[in-house]
């Protein structure tokens, strides 16, 4: 059974979501990997941009949620 407990963990949830949103917008997986696999040490220059990174200034979230308490 998995049922939710009112007050636990509350801001490292809230926290985790942030740190999610920020690691996907950055495509962090991505570039780890692709730092791994030794991509980045072939560039001719310091950048290493594949893939476009969207600056969050602009953008606009909604969270919708059914939290309960008992």
């Amino acid at each position: 059974m998995v049922s939710n407990v009112k007050g636990y963990s509350t801001e490292s949830v809230a926290q985790h979501v942030m740190a999610s949103i920020l690691a996907f917008s950055n495509r962090v997986e991505y570039y780890n990997q692709r730092v791994k696999e030794g991509e980045w040490s072939k560039k001719e220059d310091f950048c290493f941009y594949e893939k476009t990174i969207y600056s969050l200034s602009s953008q606009s979230i909604g969270i919708i949620g059914y939290g309960f308490y008992w």
